[in-house]
């Protein structure tokens, strides 16, 4: 009856291996027929893309938000996200998920010159155990072009919602490793290290390595 939809993204395989960037023997190294599949289901998505800032009188967040990820930790206060100078990861960042920082991208959202007058703002990270949410990076491996990489996680837990614009919280994810991406992205001093893509009613995802049909203009077979 129309309740369920889905979509699906595509990740190189190989785009995890890239904390050895600087020394990759051969341009091809990246280049590969093998992808990561993801099958995201959902459950009764609201397709109207509708932005709450529109209607201040709105409940909840917006149905689909995007927000900034953080691996570092604030070493004199953990509770509270890093400050811009850190360069300290949280112990065991990007393994099996691990814990980060969402925060909020500021923005003028309803035009008023004051991004802070959005009262939907806060809740742009607002995640539930259990939600599924998908980080994204964008990765320049020495000599090749920049690496797109999407993968999916669930939320173990969040801590409560920090800051009075922009707001910031911390959460802690289970999936796939993000470490090798955490390191290229070091190498290249590219803070905020992440996105995620925080999408209301996805209900499961599948995922499994699979092989392109025929080899593409990116690869060298």
């Amino acid at each position: 009856d129309g309740k369920y939809t889905w979509m699906a993204t595509l990740t190189p395989k190989d785009s995890f291996a890239l904390s050895n960037q600087v020394t990759l023997p051969t341009k091809s190294s990246l280049r590969t027929d093998l992808y990561v599949l993801s099958i995201i289901v959902f459950h009764r998505r609201d397709m109207s893309m509708e932005r709450h800032y529109a209607n201040p009188a709105s409940e909840g967040p917006d149905p689909e938000r995007l927000v900034t990820v953080d691996f570092r930790v604030n070493t004199a206060n953990p509770r509270l996200p890093p400050p811009s100078t850190s360069t300290d990861l949280n112990p065991g960042a990007g393994i099996g998920g691990g814990n980060m920082w969402f925060n909020t991208i500021q923005q003028d959202r309803n035009g008023d010159g004051n991004p802070a007058n959005d009262p939907h703002w806060a809740q742009d990270v607002e995640v539930r155990k259990g939600d599924w949410v998908m980080l994204s990076a964008r990765v320049q491996p020495a000599g090749l072009a920049p690496v797109s990489v999407f993968r999916w996680y669930r939320v173990l837990s969040a801590d409560e919602v920090v800051g009075n614009g922009p707001f910031a919280r911390n959460v802690s994810l289970l999936g796939p490793d993000w470490t090798d991406v955490i390191q290229a992205q070091l190498n290249a001093s590219v803070v905020p290290m992440a996105q995620a893509t925080l999408l209301n009613g996805v209900v499961a995802v599948y995922e499994k390595t699979i092989r392109l049909e025929t080899s593409g203009m990116w690869t060298d077979l």
